[in-house]
């Protein structure tokens, strides 16, 4: 399972303390991946910390993959798209993913926590994307920003 070891590579570079609770960000509903990269990625990492692993965020519904899609689209993620499902729980969190490409699944995953007034220490993830730059058109001239 090489998730599980990505996840016991990730947490032997950083400490953490083991009263955090780590929260997996789900799989999308219409997901065609038998597993959650990102759930076995914090079973690997609680293997070094202690901390327990807490599958309790939903998503709200179907939405797009955002694989593919470019930094206006991801973005476009409504606040509503996670919901918690678990009992509340009064250890900081620590939020597992898998890729982080504008941040916005993360934040919409957050968002949901504070809702339920769980407190998000931060976020680890196994890969950051590059920041997709702006192509912006004026004039017939194309300008990166």
């Amino acid at each position: 399972m090489l998730a599980f070891e990505m996840g016991r590579a990730l947490a032997r570079l950083y400490r953490e303390d083991r009263c955090v609770t780590l929260v997996p960000v789900p799989l999308r509903r219409d997901s065609s991946r038998p597993y959650n990269q990102a759930e076995r990625m914090a079973r690997g990492m609680s293997t070094v910390w202690g901390g327990e692993v807490l599958d309790g965020l939903e998503w709200t519904s179907s939405f797009p993959s955002q694989v593919g899609r470019n930094s206006f689209e991801r973005r476009a993620l409504p606040r509503d798209a996670f919901r918690w499902s678990a009992s509340r729980i009064d250890r900081p969190v620590l939020l597992i993913d898998d890729v982080f490409t504008t941040g916005t699944t993360l934040m919409r995953a957050a968002e949901a926590l504070k809702r339920e007034r769980i407190s998000v220490k931060g976020a680890y993830c196994w890969a950051v994307s590059p920041v997709e730059t702006l192509s912006v058109t004026w004039k017939e001239e194309t300008d990166r920003v």
